[in-house]
């Protein structure tokens, strides 16, 4: 069983200084392929560290495809890892450029943080030790293009703002190019994010699968990108496969101020008519819904259910505990981290990336009916457009009978 042997290091951490230690060893040949490494928790003890620091290591020399672990017989060389194991060192980025929309992640709004935190939080542990530096960027310039190197990389988060010139000129020059999260993908440049509407379908078919009948949105109904929001469109889509009718009544329009979707809910409330349940767009919209609704005397899921999106840090931890959807941040940021490192070297445009997402079923909506919800109709997709197209011809307070 191979013997690693850590070496000392500060700006590498230590997870990563393990991974290294283990591709030496396979690529100066005292580790071949097939042979056994020793397991996290006895190298862990070995080595005086945590657990979890070990796993981190061999999760990223899993990612490399260095290591193969097969469960209930260990951890063990791959076939092909010696090829790999010496082109590690080739396909580092002395600095990754990071397009943030600001030059920290601490400067990022408190409801957008948390978002930026988890994909910075998948780049790096996707690099880990592969990349000398990282520094974010407000946004590109033509000084900063001029001056990326051939082993430099670029990574977009925030690319509303990008200079199409300027990025034609980095894909020209073949420069290792990334974006991820941003909706629409950057031209010429390799995509990682999640599948939108999906996400928000989970969302909605929930509330539907719970027997919910009378179905409210509260948040952004257009997207400044198109005149109607991923997840606006798949809430009328479900519906209407659901034979469920969008009411108009139950929508409102909502941006991320706070306050707004309080406002929203009072002025839904005051109507004297309330829907069974609230789809809403994220989750700190959701928490002001609550709030409004407990202080108008009803709870949470008993009088009305919410689902919500994210899957915010306080998510789990509000009162109730808010049904959402997980979006898959971290492994976005690794999965764009590990394209950038098996950039292909021929030239060629890696392919994009579309995860899925997943459904945290928690306190504020009741459990699905026995019944299984409701069926679905016929002839959903030509009436999901025809309400998409009304709701947007038209200002909400006009609307004042279901749509169908």
């Amino acid at each position: 069983m191979l013997d690693i042997t850590v070496p000392e290091g500060r700006e590498t951490p230590l997870y990563g200084r393990i991974a290294d230690a283990v591709c030496v060893a396979v690529a100066e040949g005292r580790a071949a392929p097939g042979d056994r490494l020793p397991t996290e928790s006895a190298l862990a003890s070995k080595l005086g560290i945590n657990l979890l620091t070990v796993s981190r290591a061999y999760d990223h020399l899993k990612d490399r495809g260095i290591i193969r672990q097969r469960r209930g017989s260990g951890t063990y060389v791959a076939p092909d890892a010696v090829d790999r194991a010496r082109r590690w060192d080739e396909t580092g980025i002395r600095n990754l450029l990071i397009v943030l929309g600001e030059d920290s992640p601490t400067k990022c709004p408190h409801q957008t943080f948390f978002v930026v935190a988890d994909l910075v939080e998948g780049i790096r542990d996707g690099l880990g030790s592969s990349a000398r530096r990282l520094t974010f960027v407000e946004n590109l310039t033509a000084p900063l293009v001029r001056d990326i190197a051939p082993d430099d990389a670029v990574l977009s988060i925030v690319h509303s703002r990008l200079d199409e010139a300027l990025v034609a000129g980095v894909v020209q020059r073949q420069v290792r190019f990334v974006s991820v999260w941003d909706a629409k993908p950057l031209a010429g440049v390799p995509h990682v994010d999640y599948d939108r509407h999906g996400a928000a379908s989970l969302a909605c078919r929930h509330l539907v699968e719970c027997g919910y009948r009378k179905i409210g949105f509260i948040g952004l109904r257009k997207h400044w990108r198109s005149p109607v929001a991923p997840k606006f469109g798949a809430f009328t889509t479900v519906l209407h496969d659901g034979g469920l009718d969008v009411h108009a009544r139950f929508v409102r329009e909502v941006n991320t101020l706070p306050g707004k979707a309080y406002a929203a809910t009072q002025d839904v409330l005051r109507s004297g008519d309330s829907p069974d349940a609230f789809f809403v767009d994220t989750d700190y919209k959701a928490m002001e819904v609550v709030c409004a609704l407990n202080d108008a005397g009803l709870k949470v899921p008993d009088d009305i259910g919410i689902v919500s999106y994210d899957d915010a840090p306080d998510a789990a931890l509000f009162d109730p505990p808010l049904t959402t959807v997980r979006i898959p941040r971290r492994e976005i940021g690794r999965r764009a981290a590990r394209m950038l490192l098996d950039w292909p070297r021929d030239g060629s445009r890696p392919t994009d990336v579309v995860l899925p997402s997943e459904l945290m079923v928690r306190g504020s909506t009741r459990p699905p009916a026995a019944t299984g919800g409701v069926q679905p109709a016929g002839g959903g997709c030509l009436r999901t457009a025809v309400t998409i197209t009304a709701l947007q011809a038209a200002p909400l307070s006009g609307l004042t009978t279901a749509l169908r």
